[in-house]
């Protein structure tokens, strides 16, 4: 786990030098630049699956990991954009961490997004990072894993026993 994570770190900050590199060539200006972080500062588990070892590991590395509070639903292809959008606008609370899929999993997520957007935004939502967000307001932390709240998750820990 250890070397996966290390790995990972050091893929990501290659890859950052690359891309600031040729941002800079191109053109952008340094500030623009400075918002792309150098280092992986936060871990969100694939399918926000994991194991308390895995969250000690973490711990021990300085490495937050984050989870979602609002979850999209968009992986099901039968989720239409009205019902991911009205979902989304349901559950949302101040300093919610919504679910969505860019990966080619996302169903209907783009269709949905211009939608949920402009609603939050009137509802006077605004979008930052998650480490903006981590850095505005009382961080919930939990020993153990879960899926919407502390307390929900003892289903992922017991897949990773055998």
């Amino acid at each position: 786990m250890e070397r996966q994570i290390l790995a990972t770190q050091v893929q990501y900050e290659l890859l950052w030098e690359e891309l600031v590199s040729r941002l800079a060539a191109a053109g952008v200006e340094p500030a623009r630049l400075a918002r792309i972080p150098p280092a992986i500062r936060v871990f969100r588990f694939p399918y926000g699956a994991c194991k308390t070892e895995a969250l000690n590991l973490l711990a021990r590395l300085g490495l937050p990991a984050i989870q979602w509070s609002v979850v999209s639903g968009d992986p099901a292809p039968g989720q239409s954009a009205a019902l991911i959008s009205s979902r989304i606008l349901k559950e949302v609370r101040p300093g919610a961490i919504i679910i969505c899929h860019a990966n080619g999993r996302g169903h209907h997520t783009a269709a949905a997004l211009p939608r949920i957007i402009p609603a939050l935004k009137s509802q006077g939502y605004s979008f930052v990072t998650v480490s903006e967000l981590l850095a505005a307001g009382e961080v919930v932390s939990s020993p153990e894993c879960y899926e919407l709240k502390p307390g929900d998750g003892a289903k992922y820990d017991h897949h990773f026993r055998r």
